[in-house]
């Protein structure tokens, strides 16, 4: 009976393991992209200014919670005229 050689074995491992982490990580990605629309829906602006405005934020220590309720309140009160 044929064995496969041990290197082919650990191979075809390492080969698994990689597809498995490329997988995690295309998955991770769209699933930032996908919070990303909807955060930029919740304050009520486009996606590209509301990327910007998200990388401003996080430069300065705030959480893209913080920065969707700022922008609904700013939004709110132009709507209003106040």
């Amino acid at each position: 009976m044929l064995r496969p050689a041990p290197a082919l074995v650990g191979s075809a491992s390492l080969a698994g393991g990689a597809a498995a982490a490329i997988t995690g990580l295309v998955l991770g990605t769209a699933n930032q992209g996908d919070e990303m629309v909807k955060n930029a829906q919740r304050a009520g602006v486009g996606i590209e200014p509301f990327q910007r405005l998200a990388y401003a934020a996080a430069m300065s220590g705030a959480e893209a919670t913080e920065l969707v309720g700022a922008l609904q309140k700013l939004l709110q009160h132009r709507s209003t005229g106040c």
